[in-house]
């Protein structure tokens, strides 16, 4: 009888992500457009098809938060200077708020050349003094 009521109830109980994902469009990050553009799949053989608006919303999805990370490095830096610590950058609350993905938007910025900073890959707490300036 108990595990009759306990089963009831998990299955009663849904997640609050499959009431997200009903009610609400997913996050669209940078590395969603990185998988989708290096994606040798063809989506026609898939059972989750992106259609060409979704692309679409993807890429200007990226497009909006590379400009808003720029502006951004310019906001944390000290006096408005295009540069900035990882560290600094990514314990701001405005930056915790906005990013889906922080290091992916990175990594995007720093692929089409308006930024940079060393390595290819940035952690915190091992990374936090990495300077990253816009170029």
């Amino acid at each position: 009888q108990q595990t009759q009521d306990t089963t009831d109830k998990r299955t009663a109980i849904l997640p609050l992500s499959v009431f997200q994902r009903s009610l609400t469009p997913p996050p669209l990050n940078s590395e969603l457009l990185l998988f989708v553009q290096n994606s040798s799949i063809s989506t026609a053989n898939t059972k989750n098809k992106m259609t060409k608006e979704d692309v679409k919303e993807v890429k200007d999805r990226l497009e909006m938060e590379i400009t808003q990370l720029l502006l951004d490095i310019k906001r944390v830096g000290k006096d408005g200077e295009p540069n900035v610590t990882f560290g600094e950058l990514f314990v701001d609350e405005q930056v915790e708020q906005y990013y889906e993905a922080l290091v992916g938007t990175l990594k995007s910025a720093k692929k089409r050349k308006l930024i940079d900073y060393k390595g290819q890959f940035l952690l915190k707490g091992m990374h936090d003094g990495v300077v990253i300036k816009i170029l």
